[in-house]
């Protein structure tokens, strides 16, 4: 399969996601074209292997019908197509001659001076991509498309406060470039500034209310700010234009139980479950929760079925205050061997299971926290790790290695 266009959309983490760019100046009567460049490289991006190799065929087909136009060197326009039609399949290397032939012909084209910028970042030539584009921001001035591709290149040059500068300019060019104001939230996002950063995914969302993109990290940067309520209106928005998109759902479970609406919390945790069950969500697990506990930070990880033998419903993993390193886990799981005792004792009934409340930790002690004759609820097994992390639920059972 051919290699796909590298250059993405740095967002809000959890949220990357390959981006897609309408780019200005087309030429005369290539519409057509220009759409079958733009479809093929959706097709591109999709996870179905019969959609990739369906836009791969598009756009060779597209090479086919361009390339001896271009061979003559005498269109401009055809040239540059040409070379994007390269670019999407990811290859640069095709690419650069057609720009170059474009170039010759036209010196003062800002298209094409573009184009090279984009073909040169993609050969991680990154100070010769900025060169190319900042010279078609001096051939026209009032493309936002230049200042957005020209924050692109310093985006991926790590110089985040250029890029921002970048980004503004697209979007006081273009005040309804949607893609310019996220970008510029997104390196806001990165510098810390959270707060500016949202205002201008709202402003990416209200200059065009179906990007999917702008409304992931609209929510993403309420639930960072503890506004629940407002993120998962959000999340909810994602799914109308997603049906089906399993990050923005958990999302939507999240922000249920954040704001205490279990009714609504129960109905999305079982949609999840159902795709789940319709083969649709290949990992086995989502991520159920988040929550502090004082200055504890809790991530929740709950498996859609109970596989193997110590199988775990839920996973709660307890962090350090900076929320990256995991100091502990503690899950509810089950396991065939206590099952099996616990069924030959006749605790427990031939189609039940016993589960228990286990802590795992770094040096590998184990702590045992209580054994249960059925499954407990998540809102139980939550209020027991918030005692265990207080402190006021002590272990039943303890053991470390070597000792």
């Amino acid at each position: 399969m051919a290699g796909m266009n590298r250059r993405t959309t740095r967002l809000v983490p959890v949220f990357i996601v390959l981006a897609l760019f309408a780019h200005a100046g087309a030429a005369p009567g290539a519409d057509s074209a220009e759409e079958k460049i733009a479809a093929a490289g959706k097709l591109l991006q999709s996870t179905d292997d019969a959609q990739r190799k369906e836009g791969e065929g598009a756009l060779k087909d597209l090479i086919a019908k361009l390339t001896p136009a271009a061979d003559e060197g005498k269109d401009a326009g055809k040239l540059l197509l040409l070379a994007r039609a390269y670019l999407a399949l990811g290859d640069a290397d095709k690419a650069n001659p057609a720009i170059d032939k474009a170039i010759a012909l036209q010196p003062k084209s800002a298209d094409a001076h573009r184009w090279k910028g984009i073909a040169l970042e993609e050969g991680d030539d990154l100070d010769g991509a900025v060169k190319e584009i900042t010279k078609a921001t001096e051939l026209a001035p009032k493309q936002a498309e230049n200042f957005y591709e020209l924050g692109q290149a310093l985006a991926r040059g790590k110089k985040n406060e250029e890029a921002l500068a970048a980004f503004r300019k697209a979007a006081q060019v273009d005040p309804k470039h949607a893609k310019a104001l996220l970008m510029a939230g997104a390196m806001l996002t990165e510098m810390g500034k959270e707060s500016e950063a949202l205002e201008l995914f709202k402003k990416a969302v209200a200059a065009d209310p179906t990007y999917e993109l702008a409304w992931r990290n609209v929510g993403q940067l309420y639930q960072n700010q503890g506004k629940p309520a407002q993120a998962v209106e959000a999340f909810r928005t994602v799914v109308k234009l997603h049906p089906g998109d399993v990050g923005a759902m958990a999302k939507i479970v999240q922000c249920d139980e954040a704001v205490g609406k279990t009714k609504e919390r129960d109905a999305d945790r079982a949609a999840l479950f159902e795709i789940f069950k319709a083969g649709k969500i290949e990992e086995p697990f989502y991520c159920r929760d988040q929550f502090a506990v004082g200055a504890v930070k809790v991530m929740v990880f709950e498996y859609f079925e109970l596989n193997g033998g110590r199988a775990l419903r839920y996973s709660f993993n307890v962090l350090d205050k900076d929320g990256k390193k995991v100091k502990c886990q503690i899950g509810l799981g089950t396991t065939d061997l206590d099952t099996q005792m616990a069924r030959e004792q006749g605790v427990i009934g031939k189609g039940e299971r016993m589960f228990s409340l286990d802590a795992e930790y770094p040096d590998g002690e184990h702590r045992t926290y209580g054994m249960f004759k059925k499954e407990p609820t998540y809102d139980d097994t939550k209020k027991r790790v918030t005692g265990i992390i207080k402190g006021e639920v002590k272990p039943a059972a303890s053991s470390t290695p070597g000792r």
